[in-house]
């Protein structure tokens, strides 16, 4: 199954209802980490320690960039899917001598800065293009898998959240894998989200009964 961009706002607009922030909240500060970690993974960046270039991590931190985005887009928009949608389709038109860049550093890095300025919404649409164009002209995957990695990602968050995850009781590593591992087993496969929910529970039950 295929997703759509309202259906990740819809699904980000739950998950922000659901978790009670701390007034220090600030998704677009948290989107930029995700981009500095993107490019970490990437190699692009030099850490303290030896660089492990792993594409799967990478993409997967341009899936939690998304999710920040979106986030503060909602925060920006009080919630307004509609509203967002309508924006991001005119700034795409007015945007149609947009560049795309085939250097993944000079893309990376302009997706870093689009966070730079807290509450510049313009940069907030430029950052949903830029993951895009990082999406399909670096990882060389179709912008569908942005939301279906991104409605897969927000399964596990609610799973964690059904199991325990705040009171402390759950597990996170289960045969010697952490359960993201899973995940990324599931997504690669093309599960859908409410496949990825019945796997994640049959694995779990077994977790559980061994514990």
């Amino acid at each position: 199954m295929q997703y759509t961009l309202e259906q990740c706002l819809e699904q980000q607009k739950k998950v922000d209802a659901s978790i009670k922030h701390n007034g220090e909240y600030n998704p677009i500060r948290a989107a930029r980490a995700e981009t500095v970690e993107m490019q970490e993974w990437l190699g692009l960046i030099k850490t303290w320690g030896e660089n492990k270039i792993d594409m799967k991590q990478a993409f997967m931190e341009l899936v939690d960039t998304e999710a920040f985005t979106l986030s503060a887009l909602l925060l920006e928009y009080c919630n307004n899917i509609e509203v967002i949608s309508n924006k991001l389709d005119s700034h795409k038109v007015l945007n149609a001598e947009y560049g795309i860049f085939e250097n993944i550093a000079k893309d990376s890095d302009c997706l870093a800065d689009c966070f730079s300025l807290e509450g510049f919404c313009g940069g907030l649409f430029n950052a949903l293009m830029l993951i895009e164009s990082i999406c399909t002209n670096h990882f060389k995957r179709p912008v569908a898998d942005i939301y279906h990695y991104y409605m897969g990602k927000q399964t596990l968050t609610q799973f964690r959240q059904k199991n325990g995850y705040k009171t402390g009781g759950y597990i996170k590593i289960w045969h010697g894998r952490e359960d993201n591992e899973y995940l990324t087993e599931y997504l690669e496969k093309g599960l859908s989200v409410e496949e990825i929910e019945n796997a994640l529970e049959l694995a779990y039950s077994a977790v559980v009964k061994e514990s």
